[in-house]
């Protein structure tokens, strides 16, 4: 069954609702998502309802050129394109995940990523092709930042494989060359990139700051979900 947020695409999910020592994370703040290509009416009206003023899109160029996102140019919601190239393609064996991860984290368009979701005035809707890698690191990002715990944060990073396996499997039927076990998410994958971002970057505020973001940009991510 496909409970994604939006009847137009099969991975949109809230990023709320985990526990830290703060408390629960507010719902309806920050939305994850696959690709925003076939959303409908309903779709596109439920967002304005609930307050979603921005919309980032980390697809490439060439992703967004043949399957432009809908919501550009929605009158009321500011879309962004902010390409993550090192996430647009799938990497070339299991052990090379947690190094595309790594090379998401650092991508050059990261910094604005996280700028725009902490000047957003209103609700922000973020995602990229399947809402697997580019989203699941930001989302990782914003939930170390927040303290959310590494379990929760796998769980998450899980419920991609729910929501989407089906639609992966069909994808690596259609194109054999890929592997299936690189595609799908496993637990070992975000385990390792949140072991290998720790030590290179050490907290998710140390992160920021070193991607450029100022203390009060950062303190605005954790104020839109915690307070």
């Amino acid at each position: 069954m496909n409970n994604s947020l939006l009847a137009g695409t099969y991975n949109t999910r809230d990023i709320g609702g985990y526990q830290t020592k703060d408390g629960v994370l507010r719902r309806g703040v920050l939305w994850r998502s696959d690709r925003q290509i076939a959303l409908e009416e309903s779709d596109i009206d439920l967002l304005r309802q609930r307050g979603f003023t921005t919309v980032i899109d980390m697809r490439s160029t060439e992703e967004t050129a043949v399957h432009p996102n809908v919501l550009a140019g929605q009158p009321g919601i500011d879309y962004h394109s902010l390409p993550i190239v090192e996430g647009s393609k799938a990497p070339d064996s299991p052990e090379a995940v947690t190094e595309s991860y790594m090379n998401i984290a650092a991508a050059k368009s990261m910094a604005e990523v996280f700028r725009t979701v902490a000047r957003a005035p209103g609700s922000v809707l973020y995602g990229c092709a399947a809402g697997k890698d580019r989203t699941g690191v930001v989302t990782a990002v914003i939930h170390m930042l927040c303290g959310v715990g590494d379990e929760e944060i796998v769980h998450d990073y899980m419920l991609t494989r729910v929501y989407c396996e089906k639609e992966l499997r069909a994808y690596t039927e259609r194109h054999p060359e890929f592997d299936i076990d690189i595609i799908l998410p496993r637990e070992v994958y975000i385990r390792e990139f949140m072991r290998q971002f720790r030590e290179r970057f050490g907290t998710a505020e140390d992160y920021l700051s070193q991607l450029g973001l100022t203390p009060e940009e950062t303190g605005l991510i954790k104020s839109k979900l915690i307070g």
